[in-house]
């Protein structure tokens, strides 16, 4: 919590930010939404290799079939 509480700080202060994750988060749009930081965080290695993030449905179907 400690991004999110940063994150707040530079909103008080009018300043943009984002979050930078480094793991991915199979429930970051639930995640993002409840906190209000939707559209605000960026995954490092999604971001560089220009992946879409977006939904998938059930990701634990996904992973199982990996």
């Amino acid at each position: 919590m400690p991004r999110l509480k940063r994150l707040r700080i530079f909103d008080q202060l009018k300043q943009p930010a984002k979050i930078l994750t480094m793991e991915y988060n199979h429930a970051h749009q639930a995640v993002e939404a409840k906190l209000d930081v939707a559209g605000r965080v960026i995954n490092l290695f999604q971001y560089f290799q220009q992946l879409p993030y977006q939904a998938t449905g059930d990701d634990q179907e996904l992973i199982a079939l990996a």
